[in-house]
């Protein structure tokens, strides 16, 4: 029983140690892009998309500029230090771009191939044919 209590004992301690130092649990901080919802708008633009990630009000309260390839999109606001909401500019159909973040203490985040310009569906739907219980119109 000594052996089973020493060997408890040390295994309990390594536990502890592993949690006292982090253990590769503790989430990471700093600037950083975790996501980006939807990832498919509109190539007419106008599409909002939140950008969800760490960092980005850090040590205050920050402007930044927002990059879908080389067009600007307008900045709606952040909510909180994670969450940045944009409307994206026009873009080329079918083309997937670069999503830059560029804050104005010179930071800056590149999200690789991170949204894709598709076809305006809005013109293949009819909202008062769907109240009604009627097919879409092709």
């Amino acid at each position: 029983m000594p052996r089973f209590r020493a060997a408890h004992a040390v295994c309990l301690s390594l536990a502890l140690l592993l949690v006292a130092v982090g253990g590769g649990c503790a989430e990471k901080k700093g600037l950083r892009v975790t996501g980006l919802e939807p990832s498919k708008g509109t190539h007419n633009g106008a599409t909002q998309v939140t950008i969800r990630g760490s960092g980005f009000q850090q040590d205050g309260a920050k402007g930044v500029k927002v990059y879908f390839g080389e067009r600007q999109a307008r900045v709606i606001g952040f909510v909180g230090d994670d969450v940045l909401r944009v409307e994206t500019p026009a873009g080329e159909l079918n083309k997937t771009v670069d999503v830059l973040l560029v804050f104005d203490d010179s930071r800056n985040l590149t999200y690789e191939k991170a949204f894709t310009y598709s076809e305006d569906t809005a013109d293949q739907f009819n909202v008062d044919a769907l109240v009604d219980g009627k097919q879409p119109k092709k």
